[in-house]
């Protein structure tokens, strides 16, 4: 099963209730200039790499990239998805490509392991066909 908050139809479904091996909840998101310069901002993250169009384009990226970690946030807006409440234990990522300003971005995570209460996933953020982060995570579902 898939569930995607973004694109659900309350009309239509009902919520999931439970979870099990398999399902995928996902989070997509626009990368804006607002939410690199909200991100700096509220995480004191001022790296040129980010903010700086003229000292980016001297680097490896060629221009400005979005905050690993503004990125690794679509997982948390992923696992928001979940149904109850969801706790986050410890993630695990891997940062595979520059994100930049304007990337349409969709992150998933998918249930890999269920036990007790404690569920671990695969979590992965794509770029279209072109995945940008991956990890694990676990949670802890009440």
């Amino acid at each position: 099963m898939e569930f995607d908050p973004f694109h659900y139809d309350r009309g239509m479904e009902v919520l999931p209730t439970s979870i099990k091996v398999g399902d995928q909840f996902l989070s997509r998101k626009k990368i804006t200039e607002d939410d690199i310069k909200l991100f700096a901002a509220i995480s004191g993250d001022h790296n040129p790499l980010h903010l700086d169009a003229e000292f980016a384009s001297k680097s490896i990226f060629k221009q400005r990239v979005a905050h690993g970690m503004l990125t690794a946030s679509l997982i948390s807006a992923a696992l928001a998805s979940m149904p109850g409440t969801i706790i986050l234990l410890s993630i695990s990522l891997s940062f595979e490509k520059p994100v930049y300003v304007n990337d349409s971005l969709t992150a998933k995570v998918t249930t890999r392991k269920i036990e007790g209460s404690k569920i671990r996933l695969e979590a992965e953020i794509s770029r279209g066909n072109d995945r940008v982060v991956s990890g694990k995570a676990m949670i802890l579902r009440r």
